[in-house]
Order: C-alpha cells, then sequence, then structure tokens
C-alpha cells in the first residue's frame, strides 16, 4: 500500500512539473495589462518581435440579405494583425494589416478592391481606405480569396468607436454587428502603450 501511495505521489508531481514547464514556452504571449477576447499576442522569442493578431471572425451573415439564395453567399471572414519589436509596444502602432478571407465555389472577388467605411456619428461619414491587394488560393472544390488592406489607426479607430460601421468592399456591403466592432475595438486597445 505505501509503494502504491509512492507511485501516485510520484505521477502526481511529475505531471505538475510537466505542466508547469509548459506553461513557460518560450514563445508565450508577453505580460500585458489588457485582457483579450478578441485579440492575440504572440511572441517570438528568436527574432525578439511581438505579433498582436485579431481572431478571425465571421462576416458572412453580415452580407447575406444581399443576395437572394444563401448558397450563393460567399464564406467571408475578417482578420488583421500588426507587429512590434521586443515585448513591450514601444509607441503607438501606425497601422493594421486587415484580411478579408472569401471561401466560395468560384472566385467572388477575382482582384484587389476598393475599401470604404461607412460610420455612423452625427450624420454618416465615409472613410476610403483605399484598394486591398489580392490572392487567391484553389483549394480542392473550394476558392480561397485574401484581400488584404493596411488601415492606419486613426482610421480604425474611428471605424471602432462608431455607433454603427459599415464596409464596402467592392460593390458588396458588410454591416458590423456589436460584437464585430467590440473586436475592433479591443484591437485598437492593444496599439498603443
Amino acid at each position: 500500500m505505501l509503494k502504491l501511495t509512492r507511485i501516485c505521489l510520484g505521477l502526481v508531481l511529475s505531471v505538475g512539473c510537466s505542466l508547469l514547464g509548459l506553461a513557460q514556452e518560450p514563445n508565450a504571449a508577453p505580460a500585458t495589462g489588457k485582457t483579450a477576447r478578441y485579440v492575440k499576442l504572440k511572441y517570438d522569442k528568436q527574432k525578439n518581435q511581438t505579433t498582436v493578431a485579431l481572431k478571425r471572425m465571421s462576416l458572412s451573415s453580415a452580407m447575406a440579405k444581399e443576395v437572394t439564395s444563401v448558397t450563393e453567399v460567399a464564406q467571408l471572414d475578417l482578420d488583421g494583425s500588426f507587429e512590434y519589436p521586443g515585448q513591450q509596444l514601444p509607441q503607438a502602432a501606425e497601422a493594421v494589416t486587415l484580411n478579408f478571407r472569401s471561401l466560395s465555389k468560384y472566385p467572388v472577388y477575382q482582384r484587389g478592391q476598393n475599401v470604404v467605411g461607412v460610420l455612423e456619428e452625427e450624420e454618416d461619414r465615409a472613410l476610403m481606405l483605399g484598394t486591398t491587394s489580392y490572392k487567391s488560393i484553389s483549394q480542392t472544390f473550394m476558392m480561397e480569396e485574401v484581400l488584404s488592406i493596411s488601415v492606419p489607426y486613426t482610421a480604425l479607430k474611428r471605424m471602432a468607436e462608431s455607433k454603427s460601421l459599415r464596409i464596402f468592399l467592392g460593390t458588396r456591403e458588410i454591416k458590423f454587428k456589436g460584437k464585430d466592432q467590440e473586436a475592433l475595438r479591443e484591437l485598437v486597445s492593444f496599439m498603443t502603450p
């Protein structure tokens, strides 16, 4: 019985030490006082660089009213990121790269698109954000299109803080829900020290 207790105690200690070792991963996120629900941070020790990434969020339902058949709607997701040297942000980040990712049976965009943010403030305001880059990736029975654009901090902050937000990706209108704007607000909060 004593031998069995020692074996169990040894197993508990070895598992506990293993878990403690995993918790001290070398590429763990840097410690910040900010809570992250929609954003993830990753520090790369070899490059001495931190990446702040907006977790991928679905925007597909925001486009569903535009077409007559739900099967015609491409899956549209949004993610974004920016990087800075070291573990602490030395100064405010200038811009974030937003990636619109479309997944559908056939190509939907086929080239870079103009992006316009429409903000509801005292009256509607349009922010011309520019034209995206375009990349297509052929997958089995599907086509992924990635449209990327660099958005300055001031523009992203205005978009996140507006009463409501619509983005036009080419001719397609995307209405952001409350949680989508909350995710943008969280990303903005990580762009300043």
